[in-house]
């Protein structure tokens, strides 16, 4: 079994000035491909319980990109661009996969959007809305 290996996470402050530029991500976390897996194996994390699951199962890894940037304003363009292009594991994989198993579980956030009551949000929208586009 193969499993796509990726993360990106921040938590934006729409009252800072500073924006999240890849500086900010460069300053944090900001891992391509194997060394992911040297830096978090082990290190009771989200991502080091991943690698350890994976591993106690005899998975393969695919470890594409980890981003992790502190705190601050929206996130720029490019370097949102560049993470989930590499974190859009569907165009390199589909093609040659023989199945593509998404992992979801319960908590604030997932990668399913259908999951969540969208209630009080203005439509359409990207990513819950097909015709939105982002930005």
């Amino acid at each position: 079994m193969r499993l796509f290996l990726a993360m990106m996470s921040h938590e934006t402050n729409t009252f800072s000035n500073v924006p999240t530029d890849r500086a900010q991500f460069e300053a944090r976390d900001l891992r391509y491909g194997g060394e992911i897996i040297e830096t978090y194996r082990g290190t009771g994390t989200c991502l080091g319980g991943m690698i350890e699951a994976a591993e106690r199962r005899g998975a393969m890894l695919l470890p594409s990109v980890a981003a992790a940037a502190s705190p601050a304003g929206p996130v720029t363009r490019d370097i949102y661009q560049d993470v989930k292009s590499t974190i859009h594991y569907r165009a390199a994989f589909e093609p040659i996969a023989k199945e593509i198993i998404e992992v979801d579980a319960p908590g604030l956030s997932s990668s399913n959007l259908e999951r969540f009551a969208f209630k009080r949000v203005r439509r359409p929208i990207f990513p819950l809305d097909s015709e939105a586009t982002y930005p």
